[in-house]
């Protein structure tokens, strides 16, 4: 069947609304029982102020109560708040509908939408007028009209004043119960009942949050529904964030656990992280990581510290906490002597490292000196400028000899270090390098993406040297927490 293209220019919202208003009055006209039954008393229809029918417009005019009377009532206060969360709750909802509604898929500015509305209301109330909201009903003919600018909205708003001052008493005629069908219909537009289903189907809480609000909006109010929907979310959300503030993975066959913080745990956390921590059996290797937390309450923060400090001690865990130095104290070893250091902050020495910073002060040329520097500081090398150590080492004004066999034993030192203090973070669970021992060193590896160098090969050495420095460079860059271990005599 061929869709009569003027038929299209009439809004069905008016059709329906001149449709209600004639019948209304052809069922009134009838008389007897059959009027009694279907005929719509003037409580069922559009009631405007009775100033707009006699033509005294002064009296529409009210000016606000500014006496000290009414600033010290309570209910004052009371209903302005009110008015201004429906208001505001009720524009941003049809806001959000409207966009659905538009073709073109626009999407508005609530920012600035509330700024004029706050803006209007303040005017409307000096006025005496009631509060302003969007309205779906407007907004939806607007769409149907191929409306294409916010002037729709402004020439709907003249012609709304114009029909109140000209034919206020045609428009007492209207029904209610036809403005209640153009909303009706407009809701199924907006919600599809197969997209409730399917959200049931993967994800039953926020199914029941829309159909919780949407019942509790037509047995109370606007205001009233939306607030116990917004409880029941919230409800939903802190439960999932209990669920889901910590992850862990313990595995009893291996005696190895780890446990991954999420961004927040709360004090809500506190119970399921004791059990899980409990659950760890003796003699574990642990890890805890608190790298992409920022925000950890206090009673997190004590079981960490309690677990750290008595019950891996007592239990003989090897435990490693990683991203904790922003919420523990990092003056307090764990229970495998580890302590946290900031990625500025350089190692606390050992023995065997303080003989090589003895060297190093002694003018010795050492290799050590300037890569453990430039590592923690990472601030004194560019590696752009490598080639311009071709046939020298150069480190704060000291020419370093270029000699293999004091590069290859100065390095090997080095990376023992490096292995020995197990520099690593939450993400790579392996050492970087594996070597052979410090006498008989022929090749270091770099596991970052396998990069050989062999100090047999004087020509590639340099250029290889320099690559992989460049390598543990940017690795240490991305970590954020640094552990040492001691050593024993």
């Amino acid at each position: 069947m061929k869709k009569n293209s003027k038929l299209k220019l009439l809004p069905a919202s008016l059709l329906v609304v001149v449709v209600g208003s004639l019948l209304n009055q052809l069922f009134g006209s009838v008389g007897g029982n059959f009027s009694e039954m279907t005929f719509l008393g003037s409580s069922h229809l559009v009631n405007l102020p009775d100033a707009l029918i006699t033509g005294d417009y002064k009296n529409l005019l009210v000016t606000p109560d500014f006496s000290m009377e009414a600033f010290s009532n309570k209910e004052v206060y009371v209903y302005a708040v009110t008015l201004a969360l429906v208001a505001s709750i009720e524009t941003l909802l049809c806001l959000e509908a409207t966009d659905k509604l538009d073709p073109d898929k626009n999407i508005s500015p609530t920012n600035k939408e509330l700024k004029a509305q706050g803006i209007g209301n303040f005017l409307s109330g000096l006025l005496g007028g009631l509060p302003i909201t969007m309205v779906i009903v407007r907004s939806s003919a607007n769409i149907n009209a191929n409306a294409k600018s916010p002037m729709s909205a402004f020439y709907h708003g003249i012609f709304l004043l114009l029909g109140v001052f000209l034919f206020p008493s045609v428009l007492e005629y209207i029904p209610l119960s036809s403005l209640a069908a153009i909303l009706i219909v407009i809701g199924f537009k907006l919600v599809k009942i197969k997209n409730v289903i399917s959200k049931f189907k993967t994800d039953w809480e926020n199914g029941l949050v829309i159909v919780v609000t949407i019942i509790a909006v037509l047995l109370t109010d606007l205001l009233s529904g939306v607030g116990i929907g917004f409880v029941l979310a919230m409800f939903f959300l802190l439960r999932k964030n209990y669920e889901l503030a910590f992850i862990s993975h313990i595995d009893t066959e291996n005696n190895k656990a780890v446990i991954s913080f999420a961004q927040i745990v709360s004090f809500l956390n506190k119970g399921a992280l004791m059990q899980t921590l409990q659950d760890i059996p003796n003699g574990s290797t642990v890890k805890i990581s608190a790298k992409k937390c920022h925000t950890m309450s206090n009673e997190i923060q004590e079981v960490i510290t309690d677990f750290r400090d008595i019950s891996s001690k007592k239990n003989n865990i090897d435990l490693e906490l990683i991203g904790f130095d922003k919420f523990l104290s990092v003056d307090e070893t764990s229970s495998n002597k580890r302590f946290f250091l900031n990625a500025t902050t350089i190692l606390i020495l050992n023995r065997y490292q303080n003989e090589i910073k003895s060297a190093s002060n002694k003018d010795t040329l050492s290799i050590y000196n300037q890569m453990i520097k430039d590592i923690f500081f990472i601030n004194n090398l560019f590696y752009d400028d490598y080639k311009s150590f071709r046939n020298s080492f150069y480190y704060k004004g000291t020419i370093l000899t270029k000699n293999t066999n004091q590069l290859k034993k100065e390095f090997s030192k080095f990376h023992k270090t490096v292995v020995d203090n197990a520099i690593s973070n939450d993400e790579l669970y392996q050492e970087w390098m594996s070597l052979k021992n410090d006498d008989e060193v022929r090749k270091i590896i770099a596991s970052t993406n396998n990069q050989i160098i062999d100090f047999n090969n004087e020509n590639k050495l340099e250029k290889d040297f320099f690559k992989f420095w460049e390598i543990i460079h940017k690795s240490v860059s991305d970590i954020s927490d640094f552990s040492t271990k001691e050593f024993n005599d």
